[in-house]
């Protein structure tokens, strides 16, 4: 791990996590509660997500619940 000097070392670290559908399964969980997780006064996290089927169970209410906006 690298330190920072001055001011960076004040701001949050960015995280972005990319997934191609937040549709229920273990790939959804496991980036939900990576990005719940972390601690929010250290890092700035996003979730990126695709568009789950319509024949596919929707994760993102649960997302929603752990304080994440997936976008």
């Amino acid at each position: 791990m690298r330190r920072l000097i001055g001011a960076a070392a004040d701001r949050p670290i960015r995280v972005a996590r990319v997934i191609a559908r937040l549709n229920i399964g273990g790939p959804a969980q496991h980036v939900t509660l990576l990005t719940a997780g972390l601690d929010r006064a250290r890092f700035v996290t996003t979730l990126i997500t695709g568009v789950v089927g319509g024949r596919e169970g929707d994760f993102t209410e649960t997302a929603r619940a752990r304080g994440i906006e997936p976008g």
